[in-house]
């Protein structure tokens, strides 16, 4: 349902479900095997897109139908050993009641912000990741439209 390749890393990260719940599942192509960590929430449900946060090697952000589930991955690997060993992640949600279903999300060059879609809304909201705020954009008016007339 979601794909997305590390920005530096030879990793992808992919949405897949297993029965009702919804997980994120990471291949490393280096060792040609999928990390044992699966990153899985009680609120991650319906995933729609996913991206990783530029120059933050071990954080995704993961858009679903409740708002964006944001994870922080710290891997416990020996850094000497190519072995791929379990990580510990943690998650946080970015929810604003009345903003649901997360149509498309992209990171800030900086990775500070974090900028949502929502089906329920013609705006967007720019997540400050540092603190956890969300601020809605105003309505956006096009000072021109461009297109192909059929």
């Amino acid at each position: 349902s979601a794909f997305g390749w590390h920005h530096f890393l030879n990793r992808f990260a992919v949405g897949l479900k297993d029965g009702g719940s919804d997980f994120i599942a990471i291949y490393d192509l280096d060792s040609e095997a999928w990390l044992p960590t699966a990153l899985k929430h009680q609120f991650q449900r319906g995933v729609t897109c996913l991206e990783w946060k530029p120059k933050g090697g071990g954080c995704i952000a993961v858009g679903c139908a409740c708002g964006v589930v944001v994870w922080r991955i710290e891997p416990s690997s020996d850094p000497s050993s190519k072995a791929v060993t379990p990580d510990a992640a943690w998650a946080t949600l970015l929810h604003r009641r009345g903003w649901e279903h997360v149509t498309s999300l992209s990171w800030s060059p900086c990775g500070r912000f974090l900028a949502v879609g929502y089906k329920t809304s013609d705006r967007a909201i720019v997540w400050d990741i540092a603190t956890g705020e969300g601020t809605p954009l105003e309505d956006c008016v096009p000072l021109a439209t461009v297109g192909v007339s059929a």
